[in-house]
């Protein structure tokens, strides 16, 4: 394996108030390491103005802020849109820029984190970096390199997203490392809910075995509690 490669996280603006940073720099990999986060609060006016009251910001913006970062991979985190309508976008080799504006409503309601969205696209942003600028293909198969046109499909591809066939065929004519897409593979399946969501999402889709799991619970605490009262009772 090749040394991990330091990620330098830009927030801009107050991006950060809509996610946990700490989680991600937690975020354990054989493929990098967050080393250095920057904070630039004060942004510039955009340039943009559609004629209501929605903050755009294009490309050209967005390169100008990510200007003076070094880093082996440069990711800024903005929660507003861009004026081409997608939501992630790449300058030069190594600096992207994520908008979490309207991917994380649509997340929410599927109940994905929006760390994990991020965590994600660090991992395809790496492997563009790899396979200097790999093309994302159109149609989506739960692959880190789906499009996303329609934006509602990254809830397809966030957690567990897989390397398609074709673009695993791309990979190995690669100079790669030996394993390098298979261990891959192994930390974008660990991209997941943790438990304790799991089993929210797994009570609340069997409302019956909960009500019953409840009851049985209930009725075990008062038979505990009884049993405690004989043996101190005075």
């Amino acid at each position: 394996m090749t040394e991990p490669l330091n990620v330098t996280i830009v927030i801009l603006g107050y991006a950060d108030s809509l996610f946990d940073i700490d989680l991600l720099k937690k975020h354990q990999s054989s493929f990098f390491k967050i080393d250095n986060i920057c904070i630039k609060r004060i942004l510039p006016d955009p340039q943009i103005h559609d004629g209501r009251l929605d903050i755009i910001y294009s490309t050209d913006d967005i390169a100008k802020l990510l200007k003076d970062v070094t880093g082996d991979v440069v990711v800024g985190i903005i929660d507003y849109p861009f004026n081409r309508g997608f939501f992630s976008y790449g300058f030069g080799h190594n600096k992207y820029c994520l908008s979490i504006k309207n991917p994380r409503f649509i997340l929410e309601k599927a109940n994905i984190r929006i760390e994990n969205f991020i965590l994600k696209s660090i991992y395809k942003y790496i492997l563009f970096i790899k396979s200097n600028n790999l093309k994302s293909h159109r149609d989506t198969r739960r692959c880190i390199f789906d499009l996303n046109g329609d934006l509602r499909d990254i809830v397809f591809n966030t957690e567990k997203a897989i390397i398609c066939n074709e673009c695993k065929a791309k990979l190995e004519k690669l100079n790669l490392p030996q394993d390098y897409i298979t261990l891959f593979e192994k930390e974008l399946l660990h991209i997941d809910k943790d438990v304790m969501k799991k089993v929210e999402l797994w009570l609340q889709s069997h409302v019956y075995i909960a009500m019953l799991l409840s009851g049985i619970a209930s009725l075990l605490i008062s038979i505990l509690a009884n049993i405690l009262y004989q043996l101190f009772a005075v």
